[in-house]
């Protein structure tokens, strides 16, 4: 057999066409890198982003081709190698454009898109024949000695030039919004911080201080799940768990729920989003609605996690999963502040700390915490050897260092507030300070934000709007789904969809005076899911899976000590009959057997 047809000649051969393949489907990714990823990029950045693009795919290019090369040739290559050849790079080419375009169809499935997800499950399929035909044609021209009028590496980086060009053309020419609202409408800050207990832990806390003297504080503050994508969602929609969906680690927030950001932008707002947290990326649905969603997890090019190939890598290898740094988060938002100073904006900045693991600073103050390469105590070292007691010196030092990480917490508020001041219209600038989830600090023999007691439920909520409620204390019970209702009133726009929510603002002109039940979801410590409800002073929590139930008077007992339902008390049935729908829908979207507890 001649060596040109040796079957390790014409697996590479092929390889190596499926290389440059690939180089051209990395350049398609191009487009809609261009036109999603809504990250501040210079030019460079994305220059870079977009080649990193091209290289992925064409090292995954050779390696499907170098794959199913094999088998290809062992089957055909007696038969007719041009058309064995052809194959293996259309299978190539099938992969590649399947795995770039699937997960788009995916998404457009998961919003209720159906018609544009089987248009783009299908695309692939239409670019294997279209492939096999013209590569089978050219492969041919070889076997007769005829030259090729183009050759395959030409032909691939020529095409990932114009596609890279028309990549880096759409995101520079996108539009970063607020050019069509009014000067006059007010601005929204509004700072979600997750671990964020209502009594701050006793940190002293100068710049939330001053927020709260400005503004009108929120005393008993329920977030309906202490998960912090959940609780983001309810906030961006002001619908409970049990409606938005957003569950478990794999649910994504729905385009349909009518989310504030999308809202607003609609509006003409310019809208950023600034994210510590990867759980809240824009990869689960949270980035739609802003011109700008910042959720970077490598400085060095903060748009390399949207890029399919290393996005999904490092999310599977958990290089993705690690927390930004308030700082760094703050960082992003005063950048995209400064760019539009003098645009009516809305901005969701949500940062990590202080939920676990507590980390030290080396804050003033706190030397005794240590620094952060040296901690007196390694948190998260402790919680990979799930150890779940601490003797008492080991206690004082994580209640300390979680007050470190409140004022850490608190330096960057003050920088935010800062930074709105340097704009010049601090007195049309809304700011909201809430907590998404609180954090436990041993109660109940327990240091994570598992469960539905009120360490991890009863956040703070701060919120400064100019001329209204200056120094107010509310003390009616208000919800973290409130928020959504609230920025929209003082906006004067009308919500796209019915809302399980009221604003505080009726708080102030006499119009609300009362608050509204709060429905809770969550999960135990040992995983196990939970429904519950916080109103009129009691707080009910029901097991799921075994149809265990609590039932505390956070009147009388707000340390939630005394169980009344192990003592029969008939207060129970009402908060039982309130939750049984929730528990019956919570049940059925998690697939877990409920336990009757009629």
């Amino acid at each position: 057999m001649d060596d040109d047809l040796s079957l390790p000649r014409l697996v590479m051969r092929g390889a190596l066409h499926g290389a440059a393949l690939g180089l051209l489907v990395g350049g398609l990714e191009a487009l809609p890198l261009g036109v999603l990823v809504t990250m501040q990029l210079s030019i460079g950045g994305l220059l870079a982003l977009v080649a990193t693009a091209a290289i992925s795919f064409g090292i995954l290019g050779f390696l499907v081709a170098f794959l199913v090369g094999w088998p290809i040739h062992l089957l055909l290559r007696r038969v007719v190698v041009s058309r064995a050849l052809s194959l293996q790079l259309a299978t190539t080419g099938l992969v590649l454009v399947g795995y770039l375009f699937g997960g788009f169809a995916v998404d457009e499935w998961i919003n209720g898109r159906a018609w544009a997800a089987v248009f783009l499950a299908a695309l692939p399929i239409f670019l294997f024949a279209t492939i096999f035909l013209l590569s089978g044609r050219l492969y041919r021209m070889g076997e007769f000695g005829q030259k090729a009028p183009i050759g395959f590496w030409p032909a691939a980086l020529g095409g990932m030039v114009v596609l890279q060009a028309a990549g880096v053309g759409l995101s520079l020419s996108r539009d970063t919004g607020g050019r069509g609202a009014l000067q006059s409408d007010p601005r929204f800050v509004v700072i979600a911080v997750d671990g964020l207990r209502a009594d701050l832990g006793s940190a002293e806390t100068p710049n939330i201080d001053r927020l709260v003297t400005d503004g009108a504080v929120f005393t008993q503050v329920i977030t309906p799940t202490p998960d912090p994508a959940g609780a983001i969602a309810s906030l961006l929609t002001g619908l409970p768990p049990t409606t938005h969906q957003v569950l478990r680690p794999d649910d994504h927030l729905l385009r349909a729920r009518g989310l504030l950001s999308a809202t607003l932008s609609s509006e003409g707002y310019a809208v950023g989003g600034f994210v510590s947290d990867p759980a809240i990326g824009a990869w689960r649905g949270f980035g739609h609605g802003y011109q700008i969603y910042d959720d970077a997890r490598f400085a060095a090019l903060p748009g390399l996690s949207r890029q399919r190939i290393v996005g999904d890598l490092g999310r599977l290898l958990g290089y993705f999963s690690d927390p930004r740094t308030g700082a760094a988060t703050v960082d992003a938002f005063l950048a995209w502040q400064a760019a539009h100073a003098d645009l009516p904006t809305f901005a969701l900045v949500q940062l990590r700390e202080p939920r676990t693991p507590f980390v030290a600073h080396g804050l003033p103050g706190y030397e005794a915490n240590g620094t952060p390469d040296a901690p007196l105590v390694d948190h998260a070292a402790r919680i990979r050897e799930r150890r779940t007691s601490y003797d008492a010196t080991e206690v004082r030092t994580l209640r300390r260092l979680y007050r470190e990480e409140v004022a850490y917490v608190d330096l960057q508020v003050g920088r935010i507030l800062e930074g709105i001041e340097a704009t010049g219209h601090a007195d049309n600038t809304v700011v909201v300070l809430v907590g998404t989830g609180g954090q436990h600090l041993g109660e109940h023999g327990l240091w994570d934000t598992s469960g539905l007691r009120d360490e991890v439920v009863h956040v703070p909520l701060v919120l400064k709007v100019p001329g209204v409620g200056r120094g107010g204390v509310v003390t009616s019970q208000t919800r973290l789904l409130d928020v959504f209702p609230t920025v929209l009133e003082h906006a004067e726009i009308e919500p796209r969809h019915e809302a399980q929510a009221l604003s505080v603002l009726g708080f102030f002109d006499g119009s609300r005076k009362v608050g509204l039940a709060a429905p809770l979801a969550g999960q135990d410590e040992e995983g196990r899911w939970l429904a519950g409800r916080r109103t009129g002073g009691m707080k009910y929590i029901r097991t799921l899976s075994t149809g265990d139930e609590l039932l505390f008077d956070i009147d009388e007992d707000p340390e939630e000590d005394h169980d009344l339902a192990s003592e029969g008390a008939e207060a129970i049935l009402g908060p039982r009959r309130e939750t049984d729908r929730d528990a019956r829908r919570l049940a059925a979207l998690l697939g877990v057997t409920l336990v009757s507890v009629d």
